[in-house]
Protein backbone atom coordinates (compact mmCIF):
# COMPACT_ATOMS: atom_id res chain seq x y z
CA UNK A 1 0.00 0.00 0.00
CA UNK A 2 1.33 3.42 -0.90
CA UNK A 3 1.59 6.27 1.60
CA UNK A 4 -1.63 7.83 2.83
CA UNK A 5 0.15 10.31 5.08
CA UNK A 6 3.53 12.01 4.89
CA UNK A 7 5.37 14.51 7.07
CA UNK A 8 8.70 16.28 6.79
CA UNK A 9 10.89 15.99 9.88
CA UNK A 10 13.29 18.89 10.49
CA UNK A 11 14.29 17.88 14.02
CA UNK A 12 17.51 15.84 13.63
CA UNK A 13 17.31 14.72 17.28
CA UNK A 14 13.94 13.04 16.63
CA UNK A 15 12.83 9.99 14.68
CA UNK A 16 16.29 8.52 14.25
CA UNK A 17 16.34 5.37 12.17
CA UNK A 18 19.60 4.33 13.85
CA UNK A 19 19.25 5.43 17.50
CA UNK A 20 21.96 7.84 18.63
CA UNK A 21 22.98 8.80 15.10
CA UNK A 22 21.56 12.19 14.13
CA UNK A 23 22.63 11.67 10.50
CA UNK A 24 20.02 8.92 10.25
CA UNK A 25 17.12 11.02 11.46
CA UNK A 26 14.16 10.41 9.15
CA UNK A 27 13.79 13.32 6.74
CA UNK A 28 10.35 12.11 5.72
CA UNK A 29 7.97 9.83 7.59
CA UNK A 30 5.13 7.93 5.91
CA UNK A 31 1.99 6.12 7.10
CA UNK A 32 -0.02 3.63 5.07
CA UNK A 33 -3.16 1.52 4.98
CA UNK A 34 -1.25 -1.50 6.31
CA UNK A 35 -0.86 0.16 9.72
CA UNK A 36 2.85 0.86 9.26
CA UNK A 37 4.90 3.99 9.75
CA UNK A 38 8.19 4.23 7.87
CA UNK A 39 11.08 6.69 7.89
CA UNK A 40 13.36 7.75 5.05
CA UNK A 41 16.77 9.38 5.63
CA UNK A 42 18.02 9.20 2.04
CA UNK A 43 18.93 6.37 -0.25
CA UNK A 44 16.73 3.93 -2.10
CA UNK A 45 14.38 2.67 0.60
CA UNK A 46 12.47 3.67 3.69
CA UNK A 47 12.61 1.73 6.96
CA UNK A 48 9.50 0.44 8.71
CA UNK A 49 9.54 1.72 12.30
CA UNK A 50 6.00 0.94 13.50
CA UNK A 51 3.56 -1.83 12.70
CA UNK A 52 0.19 -1.60 14.44
CA UNK A 53 -1.89 -4.78 13.96
CA UNK A 54 -5.38 -4.03 12.66
CA UNK A 55 -4.64 -0.34 12.06
CA UNK A 56 -5.41 1.44 8.80
CA UNK A 57 -3.54 4.74 8.77
CA UNK A 58 -5.26 7.28 6.54
CA UNK A 59 -3.39 10.37 7.73
CA UNK A 60 -0.22 11.48 9.52
CA UNK A 61 0.89 14.68 11.27
CA UNK A 62 3.93 15.85 13.23
CA UNK A 63 3.77 18.31 16.13
CA UNK A 64 5.36 21.75 16.01
CA UNK A 65 8.40 20.63 18.03
CA UNK A 66 9.01 17.65 15.78
CA UNK A 67 8.78 15.22 18.70
CA UNK A 68 5.40 13.51 18.21
CA UNK A 69 3.57 11.81 15.38
CA UNK A 70 -0.21 11.62 15.12
CA UNK A 71 -1.66 8.84 12.95
CA UNK A 72 -5.36 8.77 12.03
CA UNK A 73 -6.44 5.13 12.34
CA UNK A 74 -9.72 4.73 10.49
CA UNK A 75 -10.00 1.00 11.26
CA UNK A 76 -9.68 1.20 15.04
CA UNK A 77 -11.35 4.63 15.20
CA UNK A 78 -8.70 6.63 17.02
CA UNK A 79 -5.66 8.84 16.64
CA UNK A 80 -2.50 6.97 17.60
CA UNK A 81 0.34 9.07 19.04
CA UNK A 82 4.05 8.18 18.86
CA UNK A 83 7.05 9.80 20.55
CA UNK A 84 10.29 10.87 18.86
CA UNK A 85 11.60 7.28 19.03
CA UNK A 86 8.48 5.91 17.27
CA UNK A 87 7.21 4.43 20.57
CA UNK A 88 3.44 4.58 21.16
CA UNK A 89 2.26 7.07 23.78
CA UNK A 90 -0.67 6.42 26.06
CA UNK A 91 -2.85 9.52 26.33
CA UNK A 92 -6.12 8.29 27.92
CA UNK A 93 -9.15 10.10 26.58
CA UNK A 94 -7.08 12.02 24.04
CA UNK A 95 -8.51 13.01 20.67
CA UNK A 96 -12.09 12.32 21.70
CA UNK A 97 -14.79 14.58 20.33
CA UNK A 98 -17.54 14.28 22.97
CA UNK A 99 -20.34 14.97 20.49
CA UNK A 100 -19.19 12.91 17.52
CA UNK A 101 -22.05 10.76 16.23
CA UNK A 102 -21.60 6.99 16.20
CA UNK A 103 -20.24 5.50 12.99
CA UNK A 104 -17.57 8.16 12.31
CA UNK A 105 -13.82 7.57 12.52
CA UNK A 106 -10.69 9.73 12.24
CA UNK A 107 -9.82 10.05 8.55
CA UNK A 108 -6.99 12.56 8.56
CA UNK A 109 -4.97 14.61 11.02
CA UNK A 110 -2.93 17.79 10.66
CA UNK A 111 -1.00 19.91 13.16
CA UNK A 112 -1.39 23.56 12.18
CA UNK A 113 0.29 26.15 14.41
CA UNK A 114 0.15 23.89 17.46
CA UNK A 115 -3.45 22.78 17.10
CA UNK A 116 -4.32 19.30 15.88
CA UNK A 117 -7.16 19.17 13.36
CA UNK A 118 -8.89 15.82 12.91
CA UNK A 119 -11.30 15.07 10.08
CA UNK A 120 -13.94 12.40 10.57
CA UNK A 121 -15.59 10.25 7.90
CA UNK A 122 -18.06 7.36 7.94
CA UNK A 123 -16.46 4.09 9.02
CA UNK A 124 -15.44 1.70 6.25
CA UNK A 125 -14.02 2.20 2.78
CA UNK A 126 -17.34 1.68 0.98
CA UNK A 127 -19.09 4.26 3.20
CA UNK A 128 -16.22 6.70 2.76
CA UNK A 129 -16.32 6.40 -1.03
CA UNK A 130 -20.12 6.82 -1.11
CA UNK A 131 -20.28 9.59 1.51
CA UNK A 132 -22.93 12.20 0.83
CA UNK A 133 -22.65 15.90 1.63
CA UNK A 134 -22.90 16.36 5.36
CA UNK A 135 -21.17 13.04 6.15
CA UNK A 136 -18.09 14.56 7.73
CA UNK A 137 -16.79 16.51 10.68
CA UNK A 138 -13.72 18.54 11.63
CA UNK A 139 -12.63 18.91 15.25
CA UNK A 140 -9.72 20.74 16.87
CA UNK A 141 -7.51 19.48 19.72
CA UNK A 142 -4.39 20.66 21.53
CA UNK A 143 -1.16 18.71 20.95
CA UNK A 144 -1.90 16.50 23.99
CA UNK A 145 -5.26 15.48 22.55
CA UNK A 146 -7.45 17.78 24.64
CA UNK A 147 -10.68 18.68 22.83
CA UNK A 148 -10.89 22.39 21.95
CA UNK A 149 -13.85 22.68 19.60
CA UNK A 150 -15.88 21.25 16.75
CA UNK A 151 -14.95 23.43 13.81
CA UNK A 152 -17.28 22.07 11.11
CA UNK A 153 -20.32 19.80 11.37
CA UNK A 154 -21.71 18.28 8.19
CA UNK A 155 -22.18 21.20 5.81
CA UNK A 156 -20.41 20.57 2.51
CA UNK A 157 -18.12 17.92 3.99
CA UNK A 158 -18.32 14.38 2.60
CA UNK A 159 -15.63 12.13 4.12
CA UNK A 160 -13.18 15.08 4.41
CA UNK A 161 -9.54 14.17 4.05
CA UNK A 162 -7.23 16.97 2.89
CA UNK A 163 -6.30 19.80 5.25
CA UNK A 164 -4.03 22.79 4.71
CA UNK A 165 -3.52 26.31 5.99
CA UNK A 166 -4.02 28.78 3.16
CA UNK A 167 -1.53 31.67 3.02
Amino acid sequence: QGPTGQVSNTNTASFQLTPGTASTSARFIFADLNGTISGWAGGLASTIQVTTPGAVYTGLAIDTAGTRLYAADSALGKVNVFDSSFAPLSLPGAFTDPNLPAGFVPFNVQDIAGKVYVTYAPAGLAAQRAAALGAGFLSVFDENGGFLQRLVSGSQLAAPWGLALAP
